[in-house]
C-alpha cells in the first residue's frame, strides 16, 4: 500500500503533466514540425522569435497578474474585516458567487457595463480579473485568521506591547504565509487566464495566452509551442513560491 499510492500519483503526474510538457519543449526546439529531435534539427530560433515578438503581451500579462493579485488581496482583507461585523456575515458568500460564474459570461457582462468607457484597455481586463478572482484573495486569509487565537495578541498586550507592536510581532508572522499564498494563487490564475482575456482584449492589450491562441489558429505551430513554453516557465516560478508558502503555513499551524 505504501508503494502503490505514490506509484499511482507519480504515474498520473508523468502521463498528464511531465510527458506533455516534454513534448511541448521538444517541439519548440525542432526546426520544423515533424522532424526528429536530433542534434542537427534543434534550434533556438523559435524561442528567440517568440520572445522578441511577445514582449508587449508578456508585459501585459505580468502587469495584469500583479495588479489583480495585489488588489484582490486587499479586497479579500476588506471582506474579512466586514465579515466580523454584525449584518455583514454573508459578504464572503457573495464574493464567492462571482468565482462560480463562467468566465465567458462574466467577460460579456463587464464588456457591456464598462466597454464604452474602458474598451481596448488593460483596465477593462483587470476589472474582469478582480471580479473573477476576488474570492481567491479572500478565502486563504479568512481561513488563516479563523485558525489564529486572538488570545495571542491579548497576551502580548498584557506583556506590555502596544497594539501595533502586538500585531507586528504576533499576528503578522502567523498570517504572512497565507498572505503570500493568496497573492501567488491569484497571480497564477491571472497570468494564464484566457477566456476573459480573449473576449476583452483590444489593440495593444493582448495577453500572452491570447497570442498563443491566435498563433495556433493561424497555424504557426513552432512559434506557438515556443510561446507556450515561455508561458509555462513563467508560471512555474510563482507556483514554486506558492508551494513553499503553503508548506510554511502548514508547518506553522502544526507547530502551533
Amino acid at each position: 500500500r505504501r508503494r502503490t499510492g505514490p506509484a499511482l500519483v507519480g504515474g498520473y503526474a508523468l502521463f498528464t503533466t511531465v510527458l506533455p510538457f516534454l513534448a511541448l519543449v521538444v517541439s519548440s526546439l525542432v526546426r520544423a514540425p515533424g522532424l526528429a529531435p536530433t542534434p542537427e534539427n534543434l534550434t533556438l530560433s523559435h524561442l528567440g522569435a517568440a520572445l522578441s515578438g511577445s514582449a508587449g503581451p508578456l508585459r501585459n500579462s505580468v502587469v495584469l497578474a500583479v495588479g489583480a493579485a495585489t488588489v484582490a488581496l486587499a479586497l479579500g482583507a476588506l471582506v474579512v474585516g466586514l465579515e466580523r461585523r454584525r449584518g455583514f456575515e454573508p459578504t464572503g458568500t457573495a464574493v464567492t458567487l462571482t468565482f462560480a460564474v463562467p468566465g465567458s459570461a462574466l467577460a460579456v457582462a463587464v464588456l457591456l457595463a464598462y466597454g464604452p468607457l474602458l474598451r481596448d484597455t488593460l483596465l477593462l481586463i483587470l476589472v474582469a480579473y478582480l471580479a473573477k478572482f476576488w474570492s481567491l484573495g479572500h478565502r486563504p486569509l479568512r481561513a488563516a485568521i479563523g485558525r489564529t487565537d486572538p488570545d495571542l495578541v491579548g497576551a502580548a498586550r498584557v506583556s506590555g506591547a502596544s497594539r501595533r507592536t502586538a500585531l507586528r510581532t504576533v499576528l503578522v508572522p502567523l498570517l504572512w504565509p497565507a498572505v503570500a499564498g493568496a497573492w501567488g494563487l491569484v497571480f497564477l490564475f491571472a497570468l494564464h487566464e484566457l477566456t476573459m482575456s480573449a473576449l476583452l482584449y483590444g489593440p495593444g492589450s493582448e495577453t500572452l495566452a491570447v497570442v498563443v491562441l491566435n498563433l495556433r489558429q493561424l497555424g504557426d505551430a513552432s512559434t506557438t509551442n515556443a510561446l507556450a513554453v515561455v508561458l509555462t516557465l513563467g508560471v512555474l516560478l510563482p507556483a514554486a513560491a506558492l508551494g513553499w508558502a503553503l508548506r510554511t503555513t502548514l508547518r506553522r499551524w502544526i507547530a502551533w
